[in-house]
C-alpha cells in the first residue's frame, strides 16, 4: 500500500502529465473558440438601391416634348423699304421672258417684203435706204387697198423696184441680194409663223430666183 506522500507525488505527475499533452489533434494550441472570435465575419453585400430619377423621359410617360418656341425675330415680317421694293419689282419683270404679241398676216407680210426689195408703197416710210413704189401705190389707193406690200402685189413690186434700179449697175447687183434676204427670212422664221405666213416667204423666195433668171435671159423685161 502506497504511502500518502507517494500518493501525491503520483497524483501530481499525472496533473503535469495531463497539462503537457496538445490541445488539439492539429498541432494549434489556440482554442476554437478563439479562432471563431479572431476571425472577422464578412458582412454580406447589399445592393444598390436603385437611384430615383426627378424626370420622367417622354417616350416612357407618353408625354410631348416641349414645342421651341420661334423668336420674335424671326417671327416679324421682314421690312423693305418702299425704293427697294420697287426696285425688286422692276429686277423681276425684267427678268420675266419677254413673248412678243403676234403680228398679224397682213403687218407680217408687209414688213419682211419691204425688208427684202429695200422698197415700200407708202411714202411716208421711204428713207435713204428704201425706194418708193408711185406706181404701185396709185394702184392700190385706187384699189380701196392698204398701201402695204403683200404676196399679191410683190411680182409687180419687183418689176417696178428693178426698172427704178440705175442703167450703170448690174441688175443682178440688186435682185440677187433680194434673193439672199428671201433665204434668209425663210430659213429663219419668226416665232410665232403660221402657215400662211411660211406661204410667204416661200412666194418671196421664188420670185425673187425667177427674176433673177429674167435678168439673165429676157433683160428688156425691166425696160
Amino acid at each position: 500500500m502506497l504511502t500518502l506522500p507517494l500518493q501525491i507525488r503520483l497524483r501530481r505527475l499525472a496533473k503535469l502529465g495531463s497539462s503537457s499533452k496538445p490541445a488539439d489533434a492539429s498541432g494549434s494550441s489556440t482554442p476554437q473558440s478563439e479562432k471563431s472570435t479572431t476571425t472577422p465575419s464578412r458582412p454580406a453585400s447589399t445592393p444598390a438601391a436603385p437611384q430615383s430619377s426627378t424626370s420622367t423621359p417622354a417616350s416612357v410617360s407618353g408625354a410631348k416634348p416641349p414645342t421651341p418656341t420661334p423668336s420674335s425675330s424671326s417671327s416679324q415680317k421682314r421690312r423693305v423699304p418702299p425704293d427697294l421694293e420697287r426696285a425688286e419689282v422692276r429686277m423681276a419683270q425684267q427678268r420675266k421672258p419677254h413673248t412678243p404679241a403676234p403680228v398679224s398676216l397682213e403687218d407680217f407680210s408687209d414688213r419682211v417684203l419691204t425688208d427684202i426689195l429695200r422698197a415700200t408703197v407708202d411714202s411716208s416710210k421711204a428713207v435713204d435706204h428704201l425706194m418708193f413704189l408711185p406706181n404701185l401705190s396709185q394702184e392700190l389707193s385706187d384699189a380701196g387697198d392698204p398701201l402695204k406690200l403683200s404676196a399679191a402685189n410683190f411680182d409687180s413690186a419687183i418689176m417696178e423696184a428693178a426698172s427704178q434700179w440705175p442703167k450703170s449697175k448690174s441688175l443682178l447687183s440688186y435682185l440677187l441680194p433680194c434673193w439672199s434676204r428671201a433665204q434668209s427670212h425663210r430659213n429663219a422664221p419668226p416665232r410665232d409663223a403660221t402657215e400662211e405666213k411660211m406661204e410667204v416667204l416661200n412666194e418671196a423666195k421664188r420670185l425673187c430666183i425667177s427674176n433673177c433668171l429674167f435678168a439673165l435671159t429676157v433683160p428688156d423685161l425691166f425696160g
